[in-house]
C-alpha cells in the first residue's frame, strides 16, 4: 500500500464550523496535539511527538479529527529554530516508509495543511492578510470575505503499456539510477484522460490509448493527489523531449521484475511509499 492511504481518523467536518467547541476538545485531557515545526512533523524514533495543548496556543493549529473519541490536533510550532522537544523535524517524505500506515496518513494531512497555511497567508482576490478558519481548513479574508480552502493538485501518473512491456523515464534532478512512471499536471479544462494522453506525448513522443484508472495517493510535497492510470501505447518509438525529461525507454518484464526487487544490475524505481511503485509493481500481476 502507498503513504498517505490508508485515513485511521473520523475526520468529523461537523465539528469545524464550532469554533467554541473545538476550543472544549482541545482542552479534554484524552486530546493529542502533534508536534510540527513549520511543515516538518516532530519523530522521536520514527512516531509522532505530542506536545502540552497550552504550548505556544496561538501557533498555527489544524483540527484532524478525532480517533474514537479522542480529539486529535496538530501545531505548527513558532521560532527561528525549532524549539527543543522530544525528537526532532523531519524530512515525512524520507520518514514515512519507516512508519506506521495510520501515521504516516495523519502527519502527511497535517504536513498539507500546513505548507498551504504558510504559502497561502494573503487574499488572492484583495491582497489583505487572511486568518485561519473552521479547525485549519479554510482562511478568511477580513477585507473582501473571501473564503480560502486547501489547495489540491490532480496530477495524472501513468504506467504506459506496450506488449511485454513498460515505459519508464528519469528526470535529470533524480538519483542516478532512478527511473519512475511518466506523471504531470491536469490542466484547467482537461479530463484526467486527457491529461494522461497529453503528457506522455509531450514528454515522450508516445501516443497512448485505452486509459484506466488504477488508484490514487495524496502527496502532501506540497499538496498534489496523484491519480494513477494504466494506458497503452501505440508504437515503442521514443522521442524525449529534453525540456521534460533526461531520458524514457521501455523494460522488459525480466527487467521490471528485477526493478520490483530492487535485484536490477544498475537501474531502480521509488520506493512501495510512492504510487508510482504499486503501478509498477501490479502490472507484473497482469
Amino acid at each position: 500500500m502507498p503513504a498517505f492511504v490508508d485515513e485511521p481518523l473520523d475526520r468529523a467536518d461537523a465539528r469545524r464550523t464550532d469554533a467554541e467547541g473545538l476550543r472544549a476538545l482541545l482542552a479534554r485531557p484524552d486530546a493529542r496535539v502533534l508536534a510540527f515545526w513549520r511543515a516538518d512533523p516532530y519523530l522521536a524514533d520514527g512516531r509522532p511527538v505530542l506536545v502540552a495543548a497550552d504550548l505556544q496556543p496561538d501557533a498555527p493549529t489544524v483540527f484532524l479529527g478525532l480517533d474514537g473519541e479522542a480529539p486529535v490536533f496538530a501545531r505548527s510550532l513558532a521560532g527561528s529554530a525549532p524549539p527543543p522537544l522530544a525528537g526532532a523535524p523531519a524530512d515525512l517524505r524520507m520518514a514515512v516508509g519507516a512508519m506506521s500506515p495510520a501515521d504516516g496518513s495523519v502527519l502527511g494531512t497535517a504536513r498539507a495543511l500546513f505548507s498551504w497555511h504558510h504559502r497561502h497567508g494573503f487574499c488572492s482576490r484583495c491582497g489583505v492578510p487572511t486568518a485561519p478558519a473552521h479547525g485549519g481548513w479554510r482562511r478568511l479574508c477580513p477585507g473582501c470575505g473571501t473564503e480560502h480552502f486547501p489547495r489540491v493538485d490532480p496530477v495524472a501518473i501513468m504506467r504506459i503499456e506496450q506488449g511485454d512491456a513498460l515505459l519508464l523515464g528519469r528526470s535529470p534532478a533524480w538519483p542516478s539510477g532512478m527511473w519512475s512512471c511518466l506523471a504531470g499536471f491536469v490542466e484547467p479544462g482537461e479530463t484526467v484522460e486527457a491529461a494522461c494522453a497529453r503528457e506522455a506525448h509531450e514528454e515522450a513522443g508516445v501516443r497512448v490509448r485505452d486509459v484506466r484508472y488504477v488508484g490514487s495517493q495524496p502527496w502532501p510535497f506540497p499538496g498534489s493527489l496523484m491519480l494513477g492510470l494504466a494506458c497503452t501505447a501505440e508504437g515503442r518509438e521514443v522521442r524525449v523531449d529534453p525540456a521534460e525529461l533526461e531520458a524514457a525507454r521501455w523494460f522488459d518484464r525480466d527487467e521490471v521484475a528485477a526493478l520490483v526487487a530492487r535485484t536490477h544490475r544498475d537501474s531502480a524505481i521509488p520506493p512501495a511509499t510512492a504510487i508510482a511503485h504499486r503501478l509498477v509493481a501490479s502490472w507484473l500481476d497482469g
